[in-house]
């Protein structure tokens, strides 16, 4: 603020209504009983009588008025927030001129002002404000409201800080992926909350069918093997549900850019946007958050497990050091055969050797792999610690290609690109 412009709002101030008025109060009582001017003497009662009337009134104000903020406690990022601002004068008399300030920490522009010209008594207005969340995901807190409100006249005014707040829990950004494959061979369709029935072995009868070398001899059925005077066997129903276990690398030494534009938010909003898919089409999903400690979720579907997951992505943080290659390697074992793993990795923070013995251990165990590769070369280095992985990383190519072999289905990611674009069609 320049000196000119410091000049000016300070002559502002001083030339105010409330010290002119203040000014000539004083001014009437000092020279009326000086000069035995009685009208002048009035006048300056009058004015005084007048302000103190004035600030007991701008006191009165704010007292009985109360505020109430109402909105979805939910969003995405870039999304339109409604807030609803409700003020209520619970008092006989009227408000004028009350401005109501709210605080939205989400928002680019975070002071939000409103006006009430006329509150009647026992009565409320409501005030309503769009938003967008510019801001990342994440928890934020709302409020509180600030009020402030001036005499009829305004001589004087006055403040008062309500304790209206809320929460809002921004999600990062999930992306609809019409072209992603999230199925492929090995599973079922349109399952989640639901369970296909498969032949194989379990406590339900299916039918009967024909002795086939190799059928355990406990499974015959022995009144229609007499009837027909050939072997004939049971066969039982099992249910088969399948499962999506999405790894994201959420170690910190992989973590570059600033801001929103850094690798790891790239890779939660690549983990978001596939996990919404696959509740979409009704799978089991979980994710696994690779760091140390090692954060996951629990395996399940259904909307309010989506809603669970996204809260739990919009908190989630990078962590220390961890290897992602043993992390896969440790939940291999615990998939079953046909689900799907989808690998939510960096391009440079990998052993490439041992990520593709992992990729192999998964596929032995009868689990199809789909990789969604951040090119981390594309965002700002932050740590000097990443300059040797940087050095030693094997181009993006090399570990597409390397993927591929392995059978995997490889989609690659970059800063600035469109994610429902990279996520469906493979690289």
């Amino acid at each position: 603020m320049t000196a000119d412009m410091t000049a000016g709002r300070h002559a502002s101030q001083l030339w105010s209504r409330r010290n002119v008025a203040l000014f000539l109060c004083a001014l009437c009582l000092t020279v009326g009983p000086g000069i035995g001017s009685r009208p002048v003497l009035i006048a300056g009662e009058f004015l005084l009588v007048l302000l103190l009337l004035q600030w007991y009134s701008s006191r009165q104000i704010l007292r009985p008025l109360a505020v109430r903020r109402d909105h979805y406690p939910r969003t995405f990022e870039d999304a339109v927030v409604t807030i609803n601002l409700t003020l209520r004068n619970e008092s006989p008399a009227a408000a004028h001129l009350v401005e109501i300030t709210d605080l939205f920490p989400p928002g680019a522009e975070s002071r939000l002002r409103s006006l009430a010209t006329l509150l009647p008594g026992h009565s409320e207005a409501t005030f309503r404000y769009r938003q967008p969340c510019t801001r990342h995901r994440g928890l934020y807190i709302l409020g509180p409201v600030h009020l402030r409100a001036c005499d009829p006249l305004g001589f004087f005014t006055q403040e008062q800080t309500c304790d209206e707040v809320s929460t809002l829990t921004v999600y990062p950004s999930a992306v609809p992926l019409p072209n992603f494959d999230t199925l492929g061979r090995g599973t079922q369709p349109n399952i989640g909350e639901q369970v296909v029935r498969n032949l194989g072995r379990s406590e339900e009868f299916a039918s009967i069918r024909k002795y086939r070398s190799g059928d355990p001899p406990r499974l015959i059925h022995w009144p229609t093997t007499a009837r027909f005077g050939e072997p004939y066997v049971k066969e039982f129903e099992r249910s088969i549900i399948t499962e999506i276990t999405l790894l994201c690398d959420m170690r910190l030494i992989a973590l570059s850019g600033l801001g929103n534009q850094t690798s790891t938010e790239y890779r939660i909003k690549a983990a978001a946007s596939i996990a919404t898919e696959c509740i979409r089409h009704q799978h089991r999903v979980r994710i696994v958050a690779v760091k140390e400690p090692v954060e996951q979720t629990p395996m399940s579907g259904g909307h309010q497990h989506l809603v669970a997951l996204l809260d739990w992505l919009a908190l989630l943080k990078p962590g220390g050091p961890c290897s992602f290659e043993e992390q896969i390697e440790q939940v291999a074992p615990t998939l079953r055969a046909g689900a799907t793993v989808v690998l939510v990795m960096s391009a440079i923070h990998i052993d490439l050797p041992r990520l593709v013995n992992a990729v192999r251990l998964l596929r032995l165990h009868r689990v199809r792999v789909l990789t969604a590769v951040v090119n981390d070369r594309t965002f700002l280095k932050l740590r000097w610690e990443q300059d040797e992985a940087y050095y030693h990383a094997p181009p993006l190519e090399t570990v597409r290609d390397a993927l591929r072999h392995e059978g995997c289905t490889v989609f690659t990611i970059g800063r600035d690109d469109d994610l429902a674009a990279r996520l469906g069609v493979p690289a």
